[in-house]
This record gives C-alpha cells, structure tokens and sequence, in this order.
C-alpha cells in the first residue's frame, strides 16, 4: 500500500509514533538514503562483539554505546512454513532454540518461521533475560505483506559498550505454563529461573 510520507527528509509519517519501515510502494523508494524510516533496510550500523561464557556459552555485547530506541540489530535465517520447522525440529531438536515465529493465517495458526539454526547473523546468539536491554518488534518488510514481518531488536535504554544484549523470550508469557523448560543463567535479580 505505501505510506503517506511526501519528503522523507522532513519527517516521515509511516511510524506515527512506533516503529515502522518505509516499503517499496512508499514515494520515499527513489531517494531511500533520505529517509529515516528504512532502518532494517540499511542493515548492522551498530558493533556489537560474540564473546563466550562458560555458563552462558556464546553471547552478544554492545561494543560501543547504543542510545535508547536505537535499531540495534535484525534477526536473521531461513523463512519456512510451521510444518517444516516441526519436521526439522524432530530432526534435530536442537534446531527450535534458534526458530523464532512471525506469522500466523487468517484463523491465528502459526504460519511462518524463521530458521537461524543453519543459516543467521550475530543476532542468533543474543541470550534471553529477564531483565532485558533489547526490544523485539515484529515489522513489515519492504515487500510489504504483513505475513511475513521481520524481526528487529531496539535498545530499550542506554546500552553502555561492553554490556551484554539480552530480550525477553516471551513477554506474554505469565505462568510457568507458558515458559520452557531451559534453565534461565541471565543472572538478573528478578530472574524467572525458566526461559
């Protein structure tokens, strides 16, 4: 459909007060350096660092300052349907740590995953946590089907150089019900013990 923006550079009118992402269809497409609502678009702006624990194994730090709201990072890996990533997952269960839903059909079913086990960017190995420095939203693609978002993380505060990059899992999630049953090493003071 496109947005209403009509010069970019004075302030696009696609986020109105959210996050959002300009598509192909927007007036702003044939000067997209201009516009400040193509974030994804311009892909990894920020250095971040993999570094490994022994508790924890590969995590994600911030290797310089990220101000608060700033797009941090993309997730990123192959787009399958639900019944396959359930085939890859009795495949090798291993794969669901890396599988993150987008998508659902018109009657609310699952329908689209993206897979970071076997092909994904350095977002794949940001822990989860209670207390969690990023933001995950889910965001329309410059093809613009609603469908099949991608996944972006945002600073939710200042993050200082050197802090480790951690979301939560599922902040919906309000019972033990809904959690899984991997052990939380996020270390925080309110920790919910349970991804």
């Amino acid at each position: 459909m496109g947005c209403r923006c009509h010069k970019c550079n004075a302030g696009c009118r696609c986020t109105a007060g959210g996050h959002a992402e300009c598509s192909y269809a927007c007036p702003c497409a044939a000067a997209p350096a201009a516009c400040p609502n193509r974030r994804l678009q311009r892909g990894l702006r920020k250095r971040l660092q993999l570094f490994h624990t022994p508790a924890k194994a590969w995590c994600v730090r911030a290797a310089e300052p990220i101000m608060q709201g700033e797009f941090v990072i993309e997730y990123v890996g192959e787009l399958i349907s639900s019944a396959e990533a359930e085939r890859r997952e009795l495949l090798c269960p291993q794969s669901a740590h890396y599988m993150f839903c987008i998508g659902s059909d018109a009657k609310g079913n699952q329908a689209a995953v993206i897979d970071a086990y076997a092909v994904r960017n350095l977002a794949a190995f940001i822990n989860f946590g209670c207390a969690p420095n990023l933001e995950m939203k889910r965001l329309p693609g410059p093809h613009g089907d609603r469908r099949f978002p991608r996944v972006a993380f945002f600073a939710k505060a200042h993050i200082k150089a050197g802090e480790e990059l951690t979301y939560r899992r599922d902040p919906s999630a309000t019972t033990c019900k809904k959690w899984s049953d991997i052990a939380c090493r996020c270390g925080s003071a309110n920790c919910r013990k349970w991804l």
